[in-house]
């Protein structure tokens, strides 16, 4: 299982709106009921993806020719990069770090505003997630990006939607 840091994390997040992700998550009713200041271990990351709408397997599929065993290894693989271990410390006066296993700690800047997250890693990536749940012990974190690309290589650009969904534990 291939760990990656922090700030690879978020740009593998951004740059795989090209490779395309899908798993099922349900959104989560329990709001912001603590401080995201403090230490946070994640624990697991999901990623759902469309492509003009029809799921990334399916597309790969229907439209790609894969066979769904192929969709479906692919799908694993790429399911298994988005893991990793490690903690984001939030602080207060709106600085946070990262250590992830085997990386250099990161450090960037957050703001919370109502359920809105923004993390700015190092000055250079900016990112909006939306806050599912925030309380004593649990933190689940939402980014969703829409884009364009030519998946099919057909000259036409297809609409592809990334979400993912974070969830930390202190």
């Amino acid at each position: 299982m291939r760990k990656v840091n922090f700030i690879k994390f978020f740009s593998l997040a951004v740059i795989s709106m090209s490779l395309v992700f899908t798993t099922a998550c349900e959104k989560e009713d329990e709001g912001i009921t603590a401080s995201i200041v403090g230490s946070w271990t994640i624990t697991e990351t999901t990623m759902d993806m469309t492509i003009d709408g029809v799921s990334w397997i399916d597309y790969m599929v229907n439209e790609l020719g894969l066979t769904a065993e192929t969709a479906e290894i692919e799908w694993t693989e790429m399911q298994s990069e988005t893991n990793m271990e490690g903690t984001v410390e939030f602080k207060d006066g709106g600085v946070f770090t990262s250590a992830f296993e085997d990386e250099d700690p990161e450090l960037g800047s957050w703001t919370l505003d109502h359920e809105k997250l923004t993390i700015n890693v190092d000055g250079d990536d900016t990112m909006v997630f939306e806050v599912i749940t925030l309380s004593e012990t649990r933190l689940v974190i939402k980014l969703t990006e829409i884009d364009s690309d030519d998946m099919d290589q057909d000259g036409t650009e297809e609409a592809v939607e990334m979400i993912m969904h974070m969830t930390f534990v202190r």
